[in-house]
């Protein structure tokens, strides 16, 4: 009978202590009487990913030789570069791709084309490069968030 006790006592100890003890009457009016003044904010998973709405290739007139790949955001978003023989990605994460963005041919000395496209909930940019041998340095830019990628021989 007092092992029964001490686990009784210990389970409602653990209980309590956890949060989920039993609230009285007025414990519930006090809640509800706070959330009721307080507006509801809601916030759908949608809002939190971003949209990539333009990708440009720009010269750089202050640094010869370098060409700029510029993808544009509505909003903040993480990225990683990478590259993979004769192609630079530029991975955006949970962004989606505004339906508009074509593939862009490009007569350049440093990259032959640069496509996009939608995977999953990350949006893909492939620079298609004209040889292997070229550098880049990605940076980012603020209002709009800009994804910048300059690359040079």
């Amino acid at each position: 009978m007092r092992i029964i006790k001490i686990c009784v006592i210990c389970i409602l100890g653990v209980y309590v202590l956890s949060g989920c003890a039993p609230s009285t009457s007025e414990e519930v009016s006090v809640k509800g009487a706070s959330t009721e003044s307080q507006p509801l904010i809601v916030q759908s998973k949608k809002s939190s990913i971003a949209t990539v709405t333009e990708i440009t290739r720009e010269t750089v007139p202050e640094k010869p030789g370098v060409t700029r790949v510029v993808m544009t955001l509505d909003k903040k978003a993480s990225y990683a570069t990478s590259r993979e023989g004769s192609r630079l990605i530029v991975n955006v994460f949970s962004a989606k791709m505004k339906s508009s963005i074509t593939q862009i041919e490009v007569r350049d000395p440093v990259i032959k084309s640069i496509t996009a496209k939608q995977v999953g909930n990350s949006v893909k940019s492939v620079v298609e490069l004209v040889t292997q041998d070229v550098a880049y340095r990605p940076s980012t830019s603020a209002d709009p968030f800009r994804i910048v990628v300059d690359i040079w021989k």
